[in-house]
């Protein structure tokens, strides 16, 4: 079963550093579950003006309990 899955960053003002600096353990993450092939898509979502402010993944598990366990 597909799961459309959303994350917001926090808005305060040092939401985009944080972001940054978890940067890549986000993808690194992301990769192990992609090659998994649990993961399908995924991309960042901006605000109006470009910046990014969190992140969207479309993934496969058979359960949304599956989901929060992996």
């Amino acid at each position: 079963m597909e799961f459309l899955v959303l994350g917001y960053d926090g808005t305060d003002e040092a939401a985009l550093e944080r972001r940054l600096a978890a940067r890549g353990a986000h993808l690194e993450q992301a990769k192990r579950r992609f090659d998994s092939g649990h993961f399908l898509y995924a991309a960042g979502i901006l605000d109006a003006g470009g910046t990014m402010i969190g992140s969207m993944f479309v993934v496969d598990f058979p359960s949304r309990e599956a989901i929060e366990s992996d």
